[in-house]
């Protein structure tokens, strides 16, 4: 059909070379000519935008996160968060969720004693110091 850039329905854009509507590719609600490509700016149909690529799909590639409903918005995939070192994963990132860092506990060096360091997925483990009794000590020999 002939129309102006502006005037095309969703899930379609304007070619002004031949002055028509022109699908978008599949699952995509919005996409712009750029550079003789046709990027996806916005997905349908509960698929999620790779924003890296333009494209839309049933999931997101590693290391993100789909994000969103299907609103206005759509849906996206966004770069899972990365830990510190001074963090462990508490939750993982999935194509569902993002990844979650919490801080590793420190011990108390008066009144704790490391029994497991804090690692990239456990949390750092801090026992109580106790008096031995003499029997006890000669067991640690």
């Amino acid at each position: 059909t002939t129309c102006r850039y502006k005037n095309c329905p969703l899930t379609y854009y304007g070619n002004l070379t031949s002055a028509t509507c022109q699908s978008c590719s599949q699952d995509c609600g919005k996409c712009y000519p750029f550079e003789g490509a046709v990027p996806c700016t916005y997905c349908i149909n509960s698929a999620f935008l790779d924003r890296q690529k333009s494209v839309c799909g049933a999931g997101c590639p590693d290391n993100f996160y789909g994000l969103g409903q299907d609103s206005a918005e759509g849906r996206t995939c966004r770069t899972c968060d990365s830990c510190r070192p001074d963090q462990w994963e508490e939750v993982a990132c999935t194509t569902a969720t993002n990844r979650l860092c919490s801080n590793c506990t420190v011990c108390d060096p008066e009144t704790e004693w490391e029994e497991q360091d804090c690692s990239k997925t456990e949390n750092r483990v801090c026992k109580p110091v106790t008096d031995c009794t003499a029997e006890q000590w000669m067991e640690e020999e």
